[in-house]
């Protein structure tokens, strides 16, 4: 019985990551952190394996068409990327940086706040 009970578990657990990494693009995050709040922005950090939750920011933007969601990304091997998306508009881009350093990417390699600032309003 208890063998029965924990091959059924293991198979709803797999469903729920499988059905997790078709709608959000990753099977989980972890390690959510708040690092900054004001008026016009919320900025959190938090970890996924192999990729950001894309698929899922790119599905309920074109709910709340006022928002821009802003990601950046990096991975331990040098692979690194940032993407804008509001409503059904986005852009991204990604490189390798050649430190290959766990981290945030290198700022020349990041959209300039003013290609942010630009895209949320509609001019890019």
């Amino acid at each position: 019985m208890g063998h029965e009970v924990r091959q059924l578990w293991y198979s709803a657990l797999e469903a729920e990551l499988d059905w997790r990494e078709k709608h959000w693009g990753c099977k989980y995050a972890y390690n959510t952190t708040l690092r900054s709040e004001s008026p016009r922005c919320l900025k959190y950090t938090f970890g996924t394996p192999w990729a950001p939750p894309y698929t899922l920011l790119k599905n309920i933007a074109p709910n709340w068409p006022s928002l821009t969601f802003h990601g950046c990304f990096s991975e331990e091997t040098g692979w690194f990327g940032e993407f804008l998306i509001k409503g059904s508009q986005e852009r991204s881009r990604d490189a390798v940086h050649s430190c290959q350093a766990e981290g945030d990417p290198p700022d020349d390699c990041r959209f300039a706040p003013e290609e942010v600032e630009e895209f949320s309003q509609g001019i890019l």
